[in-house]
């Protein structure tokens, strides 16, 4: 799994690409909260429309919602919306998101478009 990270007018967006992997999630998540545009709160984009989530198992999932609830604080309340191409990472992501949703304060949205990813992000 590779990422990028880059600071847009009003939210960052981060870039997955490749396979899945635990460890690199966790390294992307460090990243972004560590970026020097980041303060609790921004807004965040992450499109994985390059991304491949087949191979990740339940448990994994479930480690993912972990590590961002680990750094619920400085996540802060702000929105991630999360870009995907295929069903498999819509519904990956809407499971991770009721394994993170008691664990931090960011509201998610998963999309298939970026204008309306980006227009519910800067609303």
């Amino acid at each position: 799994m590779e990422y990028t990270i880059e600071s847009r007018d009003s939210y960052l967006e981060v870039k997955q690409s490749g396979l899945c992997e635990l460890r690199v999630y966790g390294e992307c998540l460090a990243a972004v909260l560590e970026h020097e545009s980041w303060t609790p709160g921004t807004p965040t984009l992450v499109d994985q429309t390059e991304l491949d989530a087949g191979t990740l198992t339940i448990n994994e999932v479930r480690a993912l919602a972990t590590q961002c609830g680990a750094r619920r604080e400085e996540a802060g309340s702000s929105r991630l919306a999360i870009l995907v191409a295929r069903d498999l990472e819509f519904g990956m992501n809407r499971m991770w998101g009721v394994f993170v949703e008691d664990q931090w304060d960011v509201v998610l949205g998963v999309f298939r478009s970026k204008e309306e990813a980006v227009a519910w992000l800067t609303a």
